[in-house]
C-alpha cells in the first residue's frame, strides 16, 4: 500500500486527544469508612466494572475515529499484480522515439505514422477526467506540451502536426522524464507507454549505473506507473547502407594542391548490392562512382582541387533505399591561400643554416611543385621579440613553432596558454640552450600546455636504433605522411635527445624503441606538439633526410587546421558565428536559413573584442547559412552515424531492461488496445476507509447515549 499525502497521517496525532481527557477527566473518590457500605460493596464494584469497560471501548472508538479520518486524508492506494478493469482517472505518459530510424516504411507505412496512430488511439480512448503529456525522446528528452493537459483537441492538433525527428534517441533519459512528468499528477493511476521501433541502440544497455538511478525512482514513486512498449518493426530484413563520414584527406584544404576525399560507407543487409555514389562541391555535380557494397565498411575516394579560397561545401550521396535520411552525407570546410606562421627561434633570421630554424623554415615553405607559391607562409623572429608581441597580434598566426628557445618570460607563457585556448597551435622543439627546468614550469602535471615533463638528456643504447612512426589510426596527424603500421625512418639517426614523462593524455606520435620522440595532446582548444630533439642537426641527422619535409609539413598542417569555432557540427552543437570586426554596430543582426528552408534572425552581441551569434537548436542535419551583409558562412550538422546501425531488440536486452523496470512489450494492435482498455491499475481506497471511520463515529454516539442512561 502507498500514500498519495502521507503528511497528513500527522493528523493521527489527534486520536491522543480523547486519551488526554479520559486521563485528565477521571473521577477521584475519598474514602469515608460507612458501616451500611459492606451490604452495597459487592454490587457497586460489579457495577463500577461494567462502566469501566464502556469508558474503554468508548476511548478506542474515539482514537480509532481520528485514526482512519487521518488515513483516509492521506489517500491510501494499493497496486494490483493484474491487469483488471478501472474506471479511475489515469495519467497518460508517451515516450515517443524521436530517431532518424523511425523513418523506414513497412507496408503499413513509416514507423513514425503508426507510432503517431498509437499515440492518437491513447487520446481517443482517455476516459472523462484523464490527463495526458508527451516526451519527445531525442537526444534531448522534452515535454511537447509543457505539462500534463486534459485538452484533447490540443492533444490531437499537436499529435497530427509532429514530424519523424533526425536525431539518436535516448530512451532513458526520455523514461525519466515522464516519472518526473508524473510526479505533477495527482490522479490515482499513472502510465507510461515507450512507442519506438526495435532498434537496440537506444535502450543503452551499457550504462548500467544509469539503470540503476531509474529502478530506484521507480522504486520511490507513491504512484507507481504501468509501464508497456509498444514495438512498431519492420518486417523485412534490416538493409541500410550510409554514409557514415565525409572528410579531407588533409587537415588543411588548399589552393595548391589536388585534395583527396574519403566518403566512408557502411553496409548492413548481407548480399552484396549495387549503388551509385556522387560527389558535390558547393552543390554542382563533380564525380560519380559506382559501387558494389558488402557487408561492413569501405571507403570511397573522391579528388577535387579548388580554385577559389574561402568557405565551400562538399556532400556526397547514395542511391535511396528504405532508409534514405542517412544516404547522403554533408561537410563545410575552409579552402586556404596561405597559412601565416610564426616561427621564433635563439638568433631569428640573421643566423646561418646551421640553425634549426632556417632548416625548419625551407622545409616548410616548399612547395608542392617548383615555382609555385608556398601554403606556408613563414614569418622568423628572434625569440627575445616575442615579449613585443601581443595576443591580438599573436592571433593572426595559425600557428606558433618555438625552436630551441632558451626560456619563456611570464608574460610569454600566459600569451601561449591565451594563444592555444582561442585554437592556436603550438610547435616546440629541444636544442643545448633550451632550459628543461624553465619549460617544465608549463607542465603542471595533468594541466599544463605541455604534454609532458622534461626529465634528462640521453643517448640511444643502441646506435642503429631509428625513430618510429605510430599507426596512422592512433591519430589523424599521421594519416597522409604514414599508412603503414610502425613504419620506420630509415636513414635517420638520433645521437641525443630528451627523455619524457607524458601526460596522461598525451598521444606519441613518433617513439625512440620505449621512448616517445615527438607527442601530441589538446590543450583547451588548441593542439600543442613536443620534440625532444634538436632539429638543427647537432642531435642528429634527421633534417637531413628524405622523411623530413613531409613529416614537420603534416605537423604543422594538422596544428594550424583548427577552426574555432567550428563550423562541422555534431547534432545538438551550438552554432556560433564569429565576425571580428570591432566597428560594427550594436543591434545588428544575422539572417541564418536552416536546412528547411526557415529564415530567422539572431541578434549580434559583442564578445572578447569579436561580434558573436548564438544558434542551439541544430537537431536537424544539413546545410545551415549565415549572411551578414555581403558575407555568408556555411555550417554542417551530420546524423549520429551510430543511429543507423540497425541492432534488433533481442530477448536479452529485454530481460536487462525487465532486471530494472517491470515492462510489458506490446507488438499487435490488439495487444495494445487491451493495454489501453486495462492497464496496471491502483485501487484508491480512501473512500471505503472515510465511511468506515463515519460509522465508528456514529457506533460511538449510539453507544455513548445508551450507556449515559
Amino acid at each position: 500500500m502507498s500514500l498519495l499525502a502521507p503528511w497528513l497521517l500527522f493528523g493521527a496525532l489527534l486520536g491522543s486527544v480523547p486519551l488526554i481527557l479520559h486521563l485528565l477527566n477521571k473521577s477521584k473518590f475519598k474514602v469515608e469508612n460507612w458501616g451500611a457500605m459492606m451490604f452495597l460493596q459487592s454490587a457497586a464494584k460489579a457495577k463500577a466494572q461494567r462502566i469501566k469497560v464502556q469508558q474503554w471501548l468508548l476511548l478506542l472508538l474515539r482514537i480509532l475515529f481520528f485514526i482512519l479520518l487521518a488515513l483516509a486524508l492521506s489517500r491510501p492506494i494499493i497496486q494490483r499484480s493484474e491487469m483488471g478493469a478501472s474506471d479511475q482517472p489515469t495519467s497518460h505518459v508517451v515516450v515517443l522515439d524521436a530517431s532518424y530510424s523511425m523513418q523506414r516504411n513497412n507496408k503499413e507505412g513509416s514507423l513514425f505514422d503508426q507510432a503517431r496512430s498509437r499515440l492518437l488511439e491513447i487520446v481517443d480512448n482517455m476516459k472523462r477526467g484523464d490527463n495526458m503529456s508527451v516526451i519527445w525522446a531525442g537526444q534531448r528528452p522534452k515535454e511537447i506540451f509543457g505539462e500534463l493537459t486534459y485538452d484533447r483537441e490540443l492533444l490531437r492538433s499537436k499529435i497530427n502536426n509532429l514530424k519523424a525527428g533526425e536525431e539518436s534517441s535516448n530512451l532513458t533519459r526520455a523514461i525519466e522524464q515522464a516519472f518526473f512528468s508524473l510526479e505533477k499528477s495527482t490522479l490515482p493511476v499513472h502510465r507510461v507507454y515507450v512507442i519506438a521501433d526495435e532498434q537496440k541502440n537506444n535502450w543503452n544497455t551499457n550504462k548500467t549505473s544509469f539503470w540503476q538511478h531509474l529502478k530506484d525512482h521507480y522504486q520511490l514513486k507513491k504512484v507507481k506507473p504501468g509501464l508497456a512498449f509498444l514495438e512498431v518493426f519492420h518486417e523485412d530484413p534490416i538493409e541500410n547502407f550510409r554514409v557514415i563520414d565525409l572528410k579531407p584527406a588533409s587537415p588543411i584544404v588548399d589552393l595548391h594542391r589536388i585534395t583527396q576525399f574519403w566518403a566512408d560507407v557502411d553496409y548492413q543487409g548481407g548480399e552484396e548490392v549495387k549503388t551509385t555514389m556522387n560527389f558535390y562541391v558547393d552543390g554542382e555535380l563533380k564525380s560519380q562512382k559506382d559501387l558494389t557494397l558488402k557487408e561492413g565498411r569501405q571507403r570511397v575516394i573522391f579528388e577535387h582541387r579548388f580554385v577559389e579560397a574561402g568557405q565551400h561545401v562538399i556532400k556526397t550521396s547514395l542511391g535511396d533505399d528504405n532508409l534514405k535520411i542517412d544516404n547522403s552525407y554533408s561537410r563545410a570546410l575552409i579552402v586556404r591561400d596561405q597559412l601565416p606562421i610564426l616561427l621564433i627561434d635563439a638568433k631569428g633570421p640573421k643566423g646561418g643554416l646551421q640553425q634549426g630554424g632556417h632548416l625548419l623554415k625551407l622545409a616548410l615553405t616548399s612547395a608542392v611543385d617548383l615555382g609555385e607559391k608556398s601554403l606556408l607562409d613563414v614569418t622568423h623572429m628572434s625569440y627575445v621579440d616575442l615579449d613585443n608581441l601581443n595576443l591580438e597580434k599573436l592571433k593572426k598566426f595559425r600557428s606558433l613553432i618555438l625552436v630551441n628557445v632558451p626560456s619563456l618570460s611570464q608574460y610569454a607563457k600566459f600569451m601561449l596558454e591565451q594563444y592555444l585556448a582561442n585554437g592556436g597551435g603550438l610547435m616546440i622543439t629541444m636544442g643545448n640552450l633550451a632550459r628543461k627546468d624553465d619549460y617544465n614550469k608549463l607542465f603542471r602535471g595533468e594541466k599544463g600546455l605541455l604534454p609532458a615533463k622534461l626529465i634528462q638528456e640521453a643517448r640511444p643504447k643502441n646506435e642503429n636504433l631509428q625513430p618510429q612512426v605510430m599507426s596512422s589510426d592512433k591519430h589523424p596527424i599521421l594519416e597522409l605522411f604514414s599508412n603503414e603500421e610502425g613504419r620506420v625512418l630509415n636513414g635517420v639517426k638520433v645521437n641525443k635527445f630528451i627523455k619524457l614523462e607524458p601526460a596522461k593524455d598525451a598521444v606519441p606520435l613518433l617513439s625512440l624503441g620505449n621512448d616517445p620522440f615527438v607527442i601530441y595532446q589538446s590543450f583547451r582548444k588548441g593542439r600543442v606538439l613536443l620534440w625532444s630533439s634538436d632539429i638543427s642537426g647537432s642531435w642528429g641527422n634527421f633534417p637531413f633526410t628524405k622523411d623530413f619535409l613531409p613529416l614537420v609539413q603534416n605537423l604543422v598542417l594538422y596544428l594550424s587546421a583548427s577552426v574555432s569555432p567550428p563550423i562541422h557540427l555534431s547534432q545538438g552543437e551550438p552554432l556560433i558565428v564569429n565576425y571580428d570586426n570591432p566597428q560594427a554596430e550594436a543591434n545588428q543582426k544575422v539572417q541564418l536559413i536552416t536546412p528547411d528552408e526557415k529564415v530567422h534572425d539572431l541578434p549580434l552581441t559583442f564578445e572578447r573584442g569579436n561580434w558573436v551569434a548564438h544558434y542551439d537548436h541544430t537537431e536537424q542535419s544539413g546545410i545551415y547559412k549565415v549572411t551578414h551583409e555581403e558575407e555568408t558562412k556555411y555550417f554542417t550538422v551530420h546524423l549520429p552515424h551510430f543511429e543507423g546501425d540497425l541492432q534488433k531488440l533481442n530477448k536479452d536486452t529485454k530481460d536487462f531492461v525487465n532486471s530494472y523496470l517491470p515492462f510489458e512489450y506490446l507488438a499487435l494492435s490488439q495487444d495494445f488496445m487491451r493495454h489501453l482498455a486495462e492497464g496496471m491499475e491502483h485501487l484508491e481506497i480512501w473512500k471505503w476507509i472515510l465511511v468506515l471511520a463515519i460509522l465508528i463515529l456514529m457506533l460511538e454516539g449510539y453507544l455513548s447515549s445508551r450507556f449515559s442512561r
